[in-house]
């Protein structure tokens, strides 16, 4: 380093007959060579900033430049994000009249003090989808040989795929099309409700209607003979079962239906998807569910064109079904609180931890690139590049810890975070995230 500093001053010496300012007095040979600036210096009375303060401009160089701006763009989806997790816990502290202990300790107590079982949760998790041009476009910002029309995002899960009759998959997915109504008869995964037909003697978790081997929580005629609740022993007739994830339906499904198509092609239903075969991956041109593979490009774009994508991730709400029972002298003040958590801050917490997971593994990349791929760049492309993108590249080794600063504490700050909302969700009886 210290040679090269050496070599730039004599060469910025060599430059001063034809490096002026507006005034045409000679400029800073250092700091200032025919515009050559780094952050930290000053042009015009105004501070060049760094990357710290938003500025990704630093070298000119592609790779490299797209590293500071994933940096940039990734700090602030993370703390965009961890804000909203701890925006639903402070909210959930207030409903709950929590002002001493853990949150997660507070609510375990009040659980304790006013159910008689706790909570039981049917469950489906926040769907989360990266999109693939936006991860085209991240990769093609980084390595200028990735082509729009060429490079293919690989997706491992599901991807969206166009509602027409020509809708097709790839050869290693299959096409599912979903379709919504009030009753529909479903030879796939049911979300919603689904009504079962009992000719013989069952068992339904759910609302039976009909006869109850055993004790039911309501009927529908005065003789209390035709069940129409919930029965703990064996219905005949009709069980209505409501499901908060897809599952499979023997009868009719009133929501949404999710199946292969009979015919070619989704016209008429409300989303299709792409579903990859068992361990196999596939050309993703919408939104990617699950893992994915960026275009290749080179090993120290991986990790930028990946952290860059996840900043536009976008997830569904979960869905949830429960069931509890309140004691007798159940505070009216937890009752109230309770249902606000079941129905508003719990879903909303559970989305904001699905895009959570994404992005704090996307900076963990992130923050390996910093430490190794793009520090190797920088000390390669300085052999082999032009005198002003050398100096430059001497900017940027400058930026790199300040890049690496960000990462890290925009990350840890989130899987802060994410345990808070581990901690919350545990203690109300709900072990997903």
């Amino acid at each position: 380093m210290k040679s090269f500093t050496k070599f730039l001053g004599l060469a910025a010496f060599a430059l001063l007959a034809t490096c002026t300012d507006e005034n045409g007095n000679p400029v800073d040979p250092v700091k200032q060579v025919c515009g050559f600036t780094c952050p930290g210096d000053t042009v015009d009375g105004v501070k060049i900033g760094g990357v710290a303060d938003g500025n990704a401009s630093i070298t000119g160089v592609a790779k490299v430049d797209a590293f500071f701006a994933a940096t940039i763009n990734f700090e602030s989806a993370a703390n965009d994000v961890s804000n909203g997790i701890q925006e639903q816990l402070n909210l959930i502290k207030a409903d709950f009249g929590i002002t001493e202990g853990s949150l997660a300790d507070g609510l375990e107590k009040q659980f304790q003090a006013n159910l008689q079982a706790g909570v039981k949760y049917e469950y489906q998790p926040a769907r989360c989808a990266i999109d693939a041009q936006a991860t085209l476009e991240a990769s093609a910002k980084c390595d200028a040989e990735v082509s729009g029309g060429t490079a293919t995002v690989e997706c491992k899960g599901s991807c969206a795929a166009e509602v027409t009759a020509e809708a097709k998959c790839d050869v290693d997915a299959d096409l599912y099309c979903t379709v919504s109504g009030p009753e529909i008869e479903c030879q796939g995964e049911c979300q919603g409700s689904c009504t079962a037909e009992l000719t013989a003697e069952a068992k339904c978790d759910g609302t039976c209607r009909g006869t109850c081997s055993g004790n039911c929580s309501a009927y529908s005629d005065s003789g209390a003979t035709q069940c129409a609740g919930t029965c703990d022993g064996m219905c005949k007739g009709s069980c209505e079962a409501k499901l908060a994830a897809a599952a499979k339906c023997e009868g009719k499904c009133h929501g949404e239906c999710t199946a292969k198509p009979p015919t070619a092609g989704c016209e008429g239903a409300v989303r299709a998807e792409c579903r990859a075969h068992a361990n196999a991956t596939f050309e993703c041109k919408g939104k990617c569910t699950g893992d994915f593979e960026p275009p290749k490009v080179q090993a120290d774009c991986s990790a930028t064109a990946k952290a860059q994508a996840s900043v536009s991730v976008q997830c569904s709400p979960p869905r949830l079904n429960v069931s509890y029972a309140f004691k007798l002298d159940a505070d009216p003040k937890f009752k109230s609180a309770l249902t606000t958590l079941l129905d508003v801050r719990l879903p909303a917490l559970l989305q904001a931890t699905g895009k959570a997971k994404l992005v704090a593994t996307d900076g963990d990349g992130l923050r390996v690139a910093a430490n190794g791929a793009v520090k190797s760049s920088v000390d390669t492309l300085k052999s082999k590049t032009s005198f002003k993108v050398k100096y430059g590249l001497l900017c940027a080794a400058d930026q790199l810890d300040d890049a690496e600063d960000m990462i890290s504490k925009a990350t840890d700050a989130l899987s802060d975070r994410l345990m808070d909302a581990m901690s919350v969700s545990e203690k109300v009886g709900l072990k997903t995230i």
